[in-house]
């Protein structure tokens, strides 16, 4: 080491210029190996599995008419299933989300599946796939995202959940006109497309006489609604609740929907909670047969 009064001797120029040619290579040499590598690493084997695609690529939208053909070239297209989801382009709105079942059937009945604020149509589809089996088409209409990048959606309110669902079951009818029957639809709605679906539905008892509202829909009802709602053509209501407040208004306009001749029941588990899981789903699991029963439609395909 150097005393603090001694000075280090200084390189001549020309070992100083040898040095820095040499470091200049070195650092030169190293990314070329490091390129290399990355290239190397990047490039597929002839081996290597592809990569894993996403939901929304699984989902791509197929056209077409024909529900058969439509149910091979879906399942062709995405690598999904017969029970996985189509992407329905809806003009003006978000996309739909469409289940069909394993079995194309012509003329196959179509139920719409509304979502709660913060939920996803993907997941109330593919519970109502579960609770459907082999019948039917499930058609989730989806709201718009409540945050930027968010998967959760809401509905801004009923006039525009009323806007989304009739605008997605036309773009359903326009993209398989000889394979679903979109006419008595069924509606089901969880929380928020339940409460703003039992407020905009009365005006569409043609088109939906039968609704089935799980925590939601049971407070807005008055005689005058439910007389609406049945001179429209709607014909049966069920509540199914896993709250008491869920229960308790349910129980209020069940009385005023069976007064308008609307056939009404309520079914609850107040022990689930806000959900369509759980008890919940043991709840729609058990009265679903019976909910679509005086429609022919809904049969199982066996039969």
């Amino acid at each position: 080491m150097n005393r603090p009064d001694e000075k280090t001797p200084k390189e001549s120029p020309g070992k100083l210029r040898s040095r820095r040619a040499v470091a200049s290579v070195l650092v030169a040499a190293l990314a070329v190996a490091s390129c290399a590598q990355r290239r190397s690493a990047s490039a597929p084997s002839s081996d290597a599995e592809p990569p894993a695609r996403t939901q929304r690529e699984r989902a791509s939208p197929v056209v077409g008419p024909d529900l058969k053909t439509r149910g091979s070239e879906r399942r062709d297209a995405t690598g999904s299933d017969a029970n996985g989801l189509v992407t329905l382009p809806v003009p003006g709105f978000e996309a739909a989300f469409v289940s069909f079942p394993a079995t194309p059937r012509f003329s196959a009945p179509v139920l719409v599946a509304a979502h709660g604020a913060g939920d996803t149509p993907e997941a109330l589809c593919e519970t109502f796939r579960r609770l459907l089996g082999d019948r039917g088409v499930v058609l989730c209409p989806s709201g718009p995202r409540m945050f930027a990048h968010s998967e959760g959606r809401y509905f801004p309110n009923h006039p525009a959940l009323e806007r989304i669902v009739l605008a997605s079951l036309d773009a359903l009818a326009a993209a398989y006109p000889r394979g679903i029957d979109v006419t008595n639809v069924a509606y089901a709605g969880y929380s928020q497309g339940a409460t703003m679906g039992a407020l905009m539905l009365v005006a569409h008892g043609d088109r939906f006489p039968r609704l089935l509202l799980i925590e939601g829909g049971g407070k807005d009802w008055t005689l005058a609604r439910a007389r609406q709602f049945r001179t429209g053509g709607g014909r049966q209501v069920l509540f199914v609740c896993g709250t008491t407040s869920c229960r308790t208004h349910a129980k209020g306009s069940a009385s005023l929907l069976d007064a308008a001749g609307v056939a009404t029941s309520v079914v609850s588990d107040i022990r689930a909670g806000h959900t369509y899981e759980g008890p919940v789903l043991a709840l729609l699991e058990n009265n679903l047969n019976a909910f679509l029963s005086d429609d022919p439609r809904w049969s199982s395909p066996d039969r």
